[in-house]
């Protein structure tokens, strides 16, 4: 699919013009850099690259520079900052709880407590879960009752700390309460 293709089913999608250009340039470039890393290194890697459509909603995203050698303005693509991080994998666990298959997101999550401002986090929380209709939380005890009970489940906890996802040590008990006592101390300022 050519460029101008691209950017057309973007606009049909309902993007704005600048955010469907932002992803096309981000589709365009992330294969380009699937490829050279997947050179470099022989293997086939696929980059994850999320275009921040949430910034209609008040968000704000960092902005990465890369050379591209070529070019002598290089390319520029949005990151989620930690806190946009932590609430979108906190997201997905209150969504599916127990069922959640994405483990690598209970370490992340332990990581990423460390790094976050507790105001932007406050505020991206209001964001992508109490300002969405569908989710079912309204307040910062609803996420800590709800992440309590996912916590709570043995099955679970023993299928995170077993996944070939995890990449922190520890016991999972500590890395479970070290993320509930996190949302409970924002619960409480």
């Amino acid at each position: 699919m050519n460029l101008r293709d691209m950017m057309a089913l973007y606009r049909k999608e309902g993007l704005t013009q600048e955010l469907a250009s932002a992803r096309v340039c981000q589709d365009y470039h992330g294969k380009r850099i699937d490829v050279a890393i997947s050179d470099q290194y022989g293997t086939v890697i696929k980059s994850k690259i999320d275009i921040g459509v949430h910034k209609h909603l008040e968000i704000e995203q960092e902005e990465y520079y890369f050379d591209v050698c070529m070019d002598e303005e290089g390319a520029c693509l949005l990151k989620n900052t930690a806190e946009q991080s932590f609430v979108e994998k906190l997201r997905s666990l209150l969504i599916f709880g127990v069922n959640s298959r994405r483990y690598k997101d209970i370490y992340d999550m332990f990581y990423l407590k460390e790094m976050v401002h507790d105001e932007k986090l406050r505020k991206v929380v209001d964001v992508l879960v109490f300002k969405d209709s569908g989710m079912r939380e309204n307040s910062m005890d609803d996420i800590c009752k709800r992440i309590s009970a996912v916590f709570k489940d043995k099955q679970y906890l023993s299928r995170v700390s077993s996944s070939r996802q995890r990449w922190l040590d520890g016991d999972i008990h500590d890395i479970t309460d070290g993320i509930l006592n996190y949302l409970e101390r924002l619960k409480k300022n």
